[in-house]
């Protein structure tokens, strides 16, 4: 048993949770255009519903890597580092959208490909065997490139960062 990968990274992902809580909890308390901004290139249903599934397979091949990596023995030191990333990855990420910087947004969701990247190839490498499980794992785990790379990075950044200077240009243009 990887304890230590269990040691961190159950915690790890409880801050990971209480963090995007405040992330939920800042955006209902956003007016009607700020929620469409901070929503971005996925306020249109059909991306938005790409977006939900994609993150919900996402969710469950990375819950099912942790638990395959927690069960390994001996501990592998490189898994331990990857969990603990991205869930700081992505702590840094709420903030840095709570606080509207989008160079850092873009530096926390290209640290997170790069997570899900070395994620998929790495089990590939340690888990081998051809079980319903593994087989669900890798293709959920190819979905959290996709999610990563094309819905959040693409559509999502794409589109908030669009919607922001749209926001910008009308505050100049039409000042109160």
């Amino acid at each position: 048993m990887n304890l230590f990968l269990l040691y961190l990274g159950i915690p790890a992902a409880f801050l990971v949770c209480l963090s995007e809580a405040r992330v939920a909890l800042w955006l209902s308390r956003q007016t009607a255009e700020d929620k469409r901004i901070a929503w971005g290139g996925l306020f249109q249903p059909v991306p938005f519903w790409i977006w939900c599934c994609t993150f919900v397979l996402s969710c469950f091949g990375c819950i099912s890597t942790f638990v395959l990596f927690a069960t390994l023995e001996p501990s592998e030191l490189f898994s331990i580092v990857l969990f603990v990333l991205m869930n700081v990855s992505y702590m840094v990420l709420g903030d840095a959208l709570t606080q509207k910087h989008v160079r850092l947004v873009a530096h926390c969701l290209d640290v997170n490909i790069a997570i899900f990247v070395a994620l998929f190839v790495y089990t590939l490498l340690v888990f081998r065997k051809n079980t319903g499980l593994l087989v669900g794992t890798h293709l959920c785990n190819a979905v959290s490139i996709f999610h990563a790379l094309v819905v959040e990075r693409m559509w999502w950044f794409r589109g908030w960062v669009v919607a922001k200077q749209e926001e910008y240009a009308d505050e100049f243009l039409n000042p109160e």
